[in-house]
């Protein structure tokens, strides 16, 4: 990221926060910041300060915060295991089960979720599919364990815990 797009998000918190106060001629407290976020693109961080500003009633007192919020913003974007299996299983009976129709227009999850079990979807018969629910289910949540890990934006070099 570059410095100039930095100082315009902290001006744009500065602005925004009436108690932030942050000092942008302290160039010390700037280097911290700078560090702990540079590794982000402009627009990553733009949008991370804005929707933060968008969602939070109170000024972030660390750069950690704001990484923590875009972590929030990737997590909560993501469907539930349950859901996941009501919009797949729904769209592989309206594709006749053609998996590759419905991998085109899935997440990462799901299309992972599914290569795992394809054998066991195709032509699914309807006592089997409180099974078949169940496994996907489990092996949802496992990927997208994977994927939250995977994807999780980093501060400083080192992730981001809740």
């Amino acid at each position: 990221m570059s410095k100039n797009t930095f100082l315009k998000g902290l001006k744009y918190l500065n602005a925004f926060y009436n108690n932030f106060n942050f000092d942008i001629n302290d160039d010390f407290k700037i280097g911290v910041w700078y560090k702990a976020l540079e590794h982000l693109t402009d627009q990553a961080y733009t949008a991370i300060v804005k929707s933060y500003c968008k969602n939070n009633t109170f000024a972030p007192q660390s750069p950690t915060r704001l990484v923590q919020h875009a972590n929030e913003m990737i997590t909560q974007k993501m469907l539930t295991a349950e859901e996941a299996w009501e919009k797949t299983i729904a769209q592989l009976r309206n594709t006749g089960y053609d998996f590759q129709k419905v991998y085109k227009t899935c997440s990462t999850t799901t299309k992972e979720t599914l290569k795992q079990m394809e054998s066991e979807l195709d032509g699914i018969l309807t006592r089997n599919i409180p099974y078949a629910k169940k496994h996907f289910i489990e092996i949802y949540t496992r990927e997208q364990k994977k994927h939250v890990e995977k994807n999780q934006l980093k501060l400083g070099g080192s992730h981001v815990r809740s």
